[in-house]
């Protein structure tokens, strides 16, 4: 089997910042992949790469053997590599099903006949229900964004990426800003994730890493410092002195 995702010699500098040096990365379909490092190896300027959203001044990246390096973040999310971001990114004065709907009518396309009365448009709402229901979001639905717990606001994005039919979910620190108390409503619904959905977690939280990732890339100054099965890697003096600021 391809891999679905191939990340190849990636090189992107601001001035004498190296965001990613000659990097590359590659995952296969149903991937549980951590991409960790110390704060400045350049994880998360990785899934900006990755979605689009830094541009490249070198490399290539391919999806499924579609070649996308040069696909805008939108295209991207249509070719099925979607992204959640360290801080949630949705409207929070509508309501959780405004907010489901509006996606899904941009993923469908259908973004310039939402000024419809949404009773006429049976098919998004029913996608839109469809969507939270996966995640068991259907009672919050009525609610505004920003009135519900943080932790359910992470959970609608979620929601929100699953709804894009991705088949690759590059999630940037999931559970950043959830109180605690409240962390296993994003983490169990990771953990249900559907098996042939691959995803990339960028994260340094271990306990995190060790429970979802089954191999490990670690990343230092914008390289690639060690990559492997979890047990081996969290064991590496190499990647120990990297997060003690001792590494290469």
């Amino acid at each position: 089997m391809g891999a679905l995702l191939i990340a190849d010699r990636l090189t992107k500098n601001f001035g004498a910042l190296r965001v990613a040096d000659q990097l590359c990365l590659s995952l296969h379909t149903g991937a549980r992949h951590a991409v960790i490092g110390p704060n400045g190896a350049g994880k998360t300027g990785l899934v900006g790469l990755l979605s689009g959203t830094l541009r490249l001044d070198a490399g290539s990246i391919l999806l499924d053997q579609r070649d996308i390096t040069r696909l805008p973040p939108d295209a991207r999310v249509r070719a099925g590599l979607v992204r959640s971001f360290q801080v949630t990114n949705l409207f929070p004065n509508l309501r959780v099903r405004e907010n489901m709907f509006l996606a899904i009518a941009a993923a469908s396309g259908q973004c310039g006949s939402i000024g419809r009365a949404a009773g006429r448009r049976a098919d998004l709402l029913v996608a839109t229900d469809a969507a939270l229901d996966r995640l068991k979001l259907l009672p919050l639905a009525h609610r505004r964004l920003g009135e519900i717990a943080y932790g359910q606001q992470r959970l609608v994005e979620l929601a929100l990426t699953l709804a894009l039919h991705p088949r690759m979910l590059l999630l940037d620190e999931p559970a950043a800003g959830i109180p605690g108390n409240e962390t296993h409503l994003l983490l169990d619904a990771i953990e249900a994730l559907p098996a042939d959905l691959a995803f990339l977690l960028i994260d340094h939280d271990m306990q995190l890493v060790r429970r979802f990732a089954r191999a490990i890339t670690v990343m230092a100054r914008g390289r690639v410092l060690a990559e492997g099965a979890p047990d081996d890697i969290l064991s590496d003096p190499l990647v120990r002195a990297a997060y003690l600021g001792a590494g290469p």
